[in-house]
């Protein structure tokens, strides 16, 4: 039981976690690491984070599976285009700030 409380903690986590970078990307703010985005990671990490959240959330609403596969779908999809854009060349609109 204390595992799959764990579970349903970190995948809430991690969910919450993607959602902020996207909004971030969104908002034109990307997080550097080493030289490299941030951002390919953080949609890696939601490719699997955000569909067991999106399972563990329609059971404790008491979705219909056509929903549930749905909601499921829509989900995979917009996190998949996210990947595919954090892999793409960045344009000049964005700044990048050096510290120090």
């Amino acid at each position: 039981m204390k595992f799959k409380k764990f579970i349903i903690g970190l995948s809430s986590l991690l969910t919450a976690f993607v959602l902020l970078f996207f909004l971030l990307r969104l908002m034109g703010i990307l997080i550097w690491v080493n030289g490299e985005p941030f951002d390919k990671w953080i949609a890696l990490i939601g490719l699997i984070a955000m569909p067991v959240s999106i399972s563990i959330l329609s059971k404790k609403i008491k979705l219909n599976k056509k929903k549930e596969n749905t909601l499921f779908n829509i989900v995979v999809f917009a996190n998949f285009l996210y990947l595919l854009g954090s892999f793409s060349i960045l344009s000049e609109n964005y700044t990048f700030i050096k510290s120090g």
